[in-house]
């Protein structure tokens, strides 16, 4: 094989897989029940519609607060690992262990975060009482509510 062959065929994998782990990411990054682009804000008013308690109201504000800085944390770590991958990507002689090595952190770190929301969600769904939640399933609205009005990532803590 000569080497000219050798490197296009280097690029292209390295694309490839540059490829698949961003869409990795994508995908760790990606809510459920998000079907497009949502409002920052919802037009329903969840406290009324789930008719919660002041006692849950104070514990899903509490939840909430301890998880902001956590998530933000955990997310501009994976942007940051993106954002290194991407510059040795562009060496053109990146050492492929390196490259290795970033995309293992990624995934590491992709995973923190999608177990962050995990343990959130888990957390949330205890303090709502099974009423509440059979309120927030999708066939209890169907999927025209879940895309007019209904922002599901109010409950995730970004804001």
């Amino acid at each position: 094989m000569k080497g000219g062959e050798f490197e296009l065929k280097r690029y292209v994998i390295l694309a490839l897989t540059a490829v698949f782990v961003l869409s990795m990411i994508g995908t760790a990054f990606s809510r459920p029940f998000s079907g497009g682009p949502q409002p920052l804000y919802s037009s329903i008013n969840i406290v009324k519609l789930l008719n919660l308690t002041d006692e849950q109201i104070g514990k899903i504000k509490a939840l909430r607060e301890e998880y902001y800085n956590k998530i933000q944390e955990a997310r501009k770590k994976v942007q940051d690992a993106v954002f290194s991958l991407e510059q040795l990507m562009l060496d053109k002689n990146a050492d492929q262990s390196l490259i290795n090595d970033k995309k293992k952190e990624i995934n590491d770190l992709a995973k923190q975060l999608s177990d962050l929301y995990k343990e959130y969600w888990d957390k949330l769904k205890a303090i709502l009482t099974p009423e509440q939640l059979s309120k927030l399933s999708r066939r209890a609205f169907g999927p025209e509510f879940w895309g007019k009005g209904f922002n599901y990532r109010f409950w995730w803590p970004r804001w």
